[in-house]
């Protein structure tokens, strides 16, 4: 007959029985733990609702800085459903003014068009669906980092770091970075379905792996990186034999190749990389290299030390560097050293080697060291590879502070047994939530972060562009009181003639104060006042020759340039840059509109000389371009009444009434 135990030999036997792993332990049991499923639960709800709240401050936002390019001002994006189509078969930009070549991240744009068709123009709903997906991100990766690691401890620390690190500001309060979320939750979700593989022993489980890796490298290109992790992973966290572990990995080859087939379609080569883009791009391979190296230094610290948080870090906010300086020296041997500490500790399978492997491999593709890319800093490049960092420093503080792993039933109860690394842990929190509450205040429109990031990169080109260009904007300038206007226009010109001291060759730049002289150069004409207006005209014309100069095949260039001429009355001229602006860009509505509106003047004037031969063709050319415009970019209603007044020049007014109607049935007054 068996002992009867007493009520305290059966608590120790059942903590025994569901001790979980030390987080450094060389390997994973392969007993079955029995677990806490409320617990679990409890806790993956709680990192939900912590990364909801984290960012429901940006929920009230607008649309900012990259949000233009891919969404507001992307004609694609704006015909919703109907452009899916051309979204998959098109480079990521297309339907912006600057087309990007070398993009493929049609997930992501697919997700905002749908977005457009169902909302519009209303920035909230996306900036939840990014929050919301910050969110269920969260909740999946504890959920599979759980089922690797076997440790609880390690798990939710892990992903509390990574909730919290106010480096992921920039991808969540900037509905554009869509792209870096989708692409980590989707590699994330691939991984849960290869534990149940890998477990379960059914290979049919490879098949959602395999799609959802693919969808993946559909929302980023850098999604290439995970191939790697997948056998990383299972080497670190599983005894599984290694066919299987190569059959998993092979299994992930087959759709990045896929991938990178469809991709090859629709991209063409990448040419020479801007400066004003990328600092690197004209550097000697010896300065090149150690600036990466330095690049790649300065991010590790700001996953240590958070501050300051900027969008952009371009020419020259960052120190050019050269092998024998100490910044280059520092970073290298920091590197070095955790490589050497994540080698050596390989066959150990320790989790702090792994996350700073995967940290290593993730950023492989940001860090400019293998090959050029189109920026040479950004926060939000460091998305994925800052999970890394945060398990490796999870891992690190489980091993020197937890104390006995006990298995506890309440969230209150696994806070206190593990009250060592949930003291330091929590302290940590508390200032990177704080961080991240004021960062993503910051985002909540361009002129919040481009005047607050001005001051925090003084020496970078582009955050003087950046504020220069919003300011000297239409639909900026349209919200301030007239007798204001002269002054932010001065202000505009005073960033942008600070972005081009800085880089004299940043083409943008220049023809943003071309612009900016034409309208106050237009300003001068309504006033009368001709000596400043021929001043400002010819000012504007010298700034444009010298962006032209920089890149003659810029579609917007010629097309600013154009109007610059078209103000001056040179009809001939102006009409040779806008159509070199649709050459280069077919997809350019306001340069349709600008042809057309030469060509309509052309028939004016034919009008008045009684030719009325030649006005009327200048008018239907006017009408075709008028057309061809409203045709690439729905949104771009004015065409309509323009139309009309065409239509209304030539007699019919039939036709005048029609394209009126449009007008107004599409909100125009």
């Amino acid at each position: 007959m068996a002992k009867k135990l007493t009520r305290k030999e059966k608590i120790a036997l059942q903590q025994n029985e569901q001790q979980s792993e030390n987080p450094i332990e060389k390997k994973v049991s392969p007993k079955k733990i029995v677990e806490n499923k409320t617990l679990l639960n409890n806790l993956t709800l709680l990192l939900g609702i912590l990364a909801f709240f984290l960012y429901a401050n940006t929920l009230n936002h607008q649309y900012a800085l990259d949000d233009y390019s891919v969404i507001k001002e992307n004609t694609i994006t704006k015909k919703g459903f109907d452009g899916l189509k051309e979204i998959f078969t098109t480079t990521y930009r297309t339907g912006y003014i600057a087309d990007d070549k070398d993009l493929y991240r049609p997930l992501s744009k697919a997700m905002f068009a749908v977005e457009w068709g169902i909302w519009g123009e209303k920035p909230f709903y996306s900036h939840l669906i990014n929050v919301l997906f910050y969110s269920f991100t969260a909740m999946l990766l504890f959920v599979t980092l759980h089922l690797y690691f076997k440790n609880l401890l390690l798990s939710f620390v892990s992903v509390l770091l990574f909730v919290f690190h106010p480096l992921h500001t920039e991808v969540v309060a900037n509905i554009k970075s869509r792209d870096e979320i989708m692409c980590l939750f989707l590699f994330v979700a691939a991984l849960y379905f290869v534990y149940r593989y890998l477990n379960e022993n059914k290979i049919t489980w490879l098949l959602p792996a395999v799609v959802l890796y693919f969808f993946s490298l559909m929302s980023k290109e850098s999604a290439i990186t995970f191939i790697a992790i997948v056998p990383l992973t299972i080497y670190f966290f599983t005894d599984k034999p290694t066919e299987k572990n190569v059959m998993a990995t092979v299994a992930f080859i087959l759709p990045a190749g896929i991938f990178m087939f469809i991709r090859s379609k629709f991209i063409e080569p990448a040419g020479l990389v801007a400066v004003a883009d990328n600092m690197l791009s004209s550097l000697p391979a010896a300065e090149q290299k150690a600036t990466a190296v330095y690049i790649l230094g300065k991010y590790l610290l700001l996953h240590i030390f958070p501050h300051p948080l900027v969008s952009d870090y371009s020419f020259r906010q960052i120190q050019v560097v050269t092998y024998s300086d100490w910044k280059f020296l520092v970073s290298a041997l920091v590197f070095l050293a955790m490589l050497y500490f994540a080698v050596k500790t390989l066959k150990q399978k320790n989790p702090i080697g792994f996350g700073i492997l995967f940290f290593f491999i993730t950023a492989s593709v940001a860090s400019n060291i293998f090959r050029i890319i189109g920026t040479s800093f950004g926060e939000r490049l460091m998305y994925a590879p800052s999970l890394g960092i945060c398990i490796a420093l999870a891992a690190l503080a489980a091993h020197f502070l937890s104390s006995e792993n006990i298995r506890a039933n309440t969230i209150s109860d696994f806070l206190k047994l593990n009250i060592k690394v949930f003291a330091p842990v929590t302290v940590l929190l508390t200032l990177f939530s704080f961080k991240t509450l004021t960062r993503n205040a910051d985002w909540y429109d361009n002129i919040s972060l481009y005047s607050t990031d001005v001051e925090l990169s003084p020496n970078s080109t582009r955050t003087h562009f950046y504020l220069g260009n919003h300011l000297s904007q239409d639909e900026y300038l349209n919200t301030i009181d007239e007798k204001d206007k002269p002054a932010i226009l001065d202000s505009a010109l005073k960033e942008l003639k600070r972005s081009v001291e800085i880089l004299p060759s940043f083409g943008d730049a220049w023809q943003q104060i071309g612009k900016v002289l034409l309208t106050k150069a237009n300003k001068s004409k309504a006033e009368k006042d001709t000596v400043a207006m021929t001043k400002l005209y010819r000012e504007a014309e010298d700034a444009y020759k010298k962006a032209l100069a920089i890149n003659p095949q810029h579609a917007m260039y010629n097309n600013n340039y154009g109007n610059v001429l078209f103000n001056m009355g040179r009809l001939g001229e102006a009409e040779k840059c806008f159509s070199t602006a649709v050459k280069y860009n077919p997809i350019y509505a306001h340069a349709y509109n600008n042809l057309a509106c030469v060509y309509g003047t052309y028939g004016e004037i034919f009008k008045s000389q009684n030719k009325k031969d030649d006005a009327v063709k200048n008018f239907n050319s006017a009408i075709f371009y008028f057309k061809k415009a409203a045709e690439v970019d729905p949104s771009y209603i004015s065409t309509y009444k323009f139309i009309s007044i065409t239509y209304q020049s030539l007699g019919d007014g039939n036709n005048a009434k029609i394209y009126m109607d449009k007008y107004k049935a599409a909100g125009g007054m």
